[in-house]
């Protein structure tokens, strides 16, 4: 009797754990396709591609930046970030440009950092 009962009990412990470690990776999965997809956005902006290209998935970036801006959050997570250069000259210098003529010449790999405040 003893051992049948220890039996179920075993069995019915070993159910709970599958249960819950099954659980815990489909949570685990998708947790991950959502970072991949995150990931997939944010190196999706080239170089040559124009600032308006950027403002899809971007936005600037609170904090003292340059004008045009250089650092973008991911409207999708705001905690990842890139640095972009675009070709004009910066400071004094800038023209203003519509956002389609304004080029972007350098990107960084995305990073993760808490947005700036202004």
């Amino acid at each position: 009797m003893k051992r049948s009962s220890l039996f179920i009990i075993g069995l019915l412990l070993l159910a709970t754990y599958s249960i819950t470690t099954h659980g815990q990776s489909e949570q685990e999965e998708i947790h991950r396709q959502w970072l991949y997809e995150r990931y997939a956005e944010a190196t999706s902006i080239k170089p040559g591609m124009s600032r308006a290209d950027l403002l899809r998935a971007f936005e600037e970036d609170g904090g003292l930046q340059r004008i045009p801006a250089t650092r973008y959050l991911l409207k999708s997570c705001n905690m990842i970030k890139i640095e972009v250069e675009f070709d004009t000259e910066y400071g004094q210098a800038y023209k203003e440009k519509p956002d389609a003529d304004l080029k972007i010449t350098k990107v960084s790999q995305p990073y993760l950092e808490y947005p700036h405040a202004d």
